[in-house]
């Protein structure tokens, strides 16, 4: 079973998913937190540091669609390594495909390439979109202890990145559940176990 988090950058999708991986496991069932091992990504960032002294400076340095294809590569690992073995598991995604194809249309990059590959990911039983404003967001990240606040994380870039998610949304194969900042994580507790004890059924 596979469960997924989507939202712009700040939206809270890694608390979330820790937060409800935690919560499932009192239950007794068998959730697990995932995502992309970054390694291409992760090389185009080590890179940066070097070159130009900034871990973040693909985002205006480099082309945006030789950073999206290495992004790509990591998920087409993610599938091929962790999503087509799901099976007797909750897999809880923190991000998705289609927070890439997002990610694409902030950057401009090409989309053509990813709308081939996105077919081959599953639906996700159960898909959440984090609804956070992107002045809220931005707060979030200007208050974390580190790494600190880089360019795209910058105001105007979270705008923009959401209004790619408005896109991406609405040209999507399956529509995620809304959630609010208010939205409690037990409200997806009950959600999740609902959905698996349904399947096991």
């Amino acid at each position: 079973m596979i469960v997924t988090f989507s939202g712009i950058d700040g939206s809270g999708k890694t608390t979330r998913c820790q937060a409800l991986v935690l919560a499932l496991r009192e239950l007794g069932l068998p959730a697990t937190p995932v995502k992309p091992s970054y390694l291409a990504s992760e090389t185009v960032k080590d890179f940066c540091e070097a070159q130009f002294q900034d871990r973040f400076g693909y985002f205006k340095n480099l082309d945006s669609n030789f950073y999206i294809s290495c992004l790509s590569a990591d998920w087409l690992a993610f599938l091929a390594r962790t999503l087509k073995k799901s099976d007797g598991q909750i897999l809880v995604c923190d991000r998705y495909i289609q927070d890439v194809f997002a990610q694409a249309i902030h950057m401009r990059a090409h989309a053509n390439e990813l709308r081939r590959w996105a077919k081959l990911f599953p639906i996700p039983e159960l898909s959440f979109f984090l609804n956070v404003s992107p002045e809220v967001a931005h707060e979030r990240l200007l208050s974390r202890p580190s790494p600190p606040i880089h360019e795209a994380e910058a105001l105007v870039e979270l705008r923009a990145l959401s209004l790619a998610y408005d896109l991406v949304m609405k040209d999507f194969p399956w529509k995620p559940t809304v959630v609010s900042e208010e939205t409690p994580t037990g409200n997806l507790v009950d959600i999740v176990a609902a959905a698996w004890t349904l399947e096991k059924q």
